[in-house]
């Protein structure tokens, strides 16, 4: 996804045991790092961060359903072109080791913590250090709604230009000037769309600069996705005999969405600027 890890031990690579250059020697830790010992820090306070940014244009995690992939003729309801779309959640665990070996030259931590069948996702690398427990963070790839249109841009009203312009907002040349002939009645359907399961969606008209003289605007509705327009979803289950075996997500291809949709529609009915 293109995180970077930044402060202390940020040139740690791997976690796999290093290979010491003289068979004889072992090796001071069992984590790669960029010139390994030269690079290796031990901090009375260390502080290790990683960062990440999403982004549709590098579509590490997000991505936006453009003009190529959304569907074509889709039934009412069912449009999917700029619809976000993110990666399941991802999970990154870390251990922090202290320098006892080294400081009091001797063997602090546990004498065979790992034994000769212990899963390689379980392996301690303390090597006589003392280690903490294994502690994990869950990550969620959140997004904003956003509003969704067919090929033509007819649903939620957007110009020809639209698969060109992610980011719409405040930009004159992705929206579609609707004509409204005199005593003849148009209406209009904006639907939202959010990339995450749980959330919800309401579409609201702001005050400024609010709705032309006549227009009627009807309710925020719910849209339930159907089999044919999946959302990506992950059962918080851990696979059963964890952590003696791998872990795996079981990924729910169309889970259950309490508003992915929201439609909102307007009624426009032209009337006459002035009579006589």
């Amino acid at each position: 996804y293109g995180a970077t890890k930044v402060g202390s031990n940020a040139a740690q690579s791997s976690v796999a045991a290093v290979q010491p250059d003289v068979p004889t020697r072992n090796s001071i830790k069992s984590v790669v790092a960029g010139g390994y010992v030269a690079g290796l820090e031990q901090v009375a306070a260390p502080v290790l961060s990683v960062r990440y940014t999403a982004s549709t244009a590098q579509r590490n995690g997000i991505t936006i359903r453009g003009q190529d992939t959304c569907t074509t003729n889709p039934e009412p309801g069912k449009q999917n072109c700029r619809e976000k779309l993110v990666n399941m959640d991802q999970v990154i665990c870390g251990v922090a080791y202290d320098n006892s070996r080294i400081r009091y030259k001797r063997w602090a931590g546990m004498r065979d913590p790992n034994g000769n069948d212990l899963p390689a996702w379980r392996r301690d690398h303390s090597n006589g250090d003392y280690a903490s427990d294994m502690h994990c963070w869950r990550v969620r790839v959140a997004a904003p709604p956003v509003f969704v249109t067919d090929p033509e841009g007819d649903t939620t009203p957007f110009s020809t230009l639209w698969p060109s312009i992610s980011d719409t907002s405040g930009v004159e040349a992705a929206y579609k000037h609707v004509q409204v002939f005199v005593n003849v009645t148009r209406e209009v359907t904006f639907i939202a769309q959010d990339p995450n399961p749980l959330d919800s969606v309401t579409v609201f008209v702001l005050e400024e600069p609010g709705i032309p003289a006549g227009m009627r605007v009807g309710r925020s509705t719910c849209i339930r996705r159907a089999e044919n327009q999946p959302i990506c979803g992950t059962r918080d289950v851990i696979t059963p005999g964890y952590p003696n075996v791998a872990w795996t997500a079981q990924s729910t291809i169309g889970s259950a969405v309490e508003a992915a949709h929201q439609p909102r529609g307007a009624i426009l009915q032209g009337v006459p600027c002035c009579e006589g």
